[in-house]
């Protein structure tokens, strides 16, 4: 059976350290567009982290695990994987 690549959008919370809300706004600025490697081997762009809020080993800027699929658009493009 064939396998196809479909471009699906994913909207994620980041959690980020920072002196006041304009701070947090600047660093998350920095994020878009970036292409992340969703994995947690300690060579992410940007670490997943379910710690706690509280806990001193959450990193200064973490993505949560949990993530929502957005709606996939009429007009996205499906192409066989390669």
């Amino acid at each position: 059976m064939p396998l196809y690549s479909i471009e699906v959008p994913i909207c994620a919370t980041a959690y980020i350290e920072a002196d006041n809300p304009e701070e947090a706004r600047k660093k998350a600025e920095r994020l878009k567009g970036a292409c992340l490697v969703l994995q947690d081997a300690g060579g992410s762009t940007v670490p997943i982290s379910g710690l706690r809020f509280d806990d001193p080993d959450l990193p200064k800027i973490s993505l949560s695990p949990a993530m929502t699929v957005m709606p996939i658009e009429p007009n996205t493009v499906i192409d066989l994987a390669h």
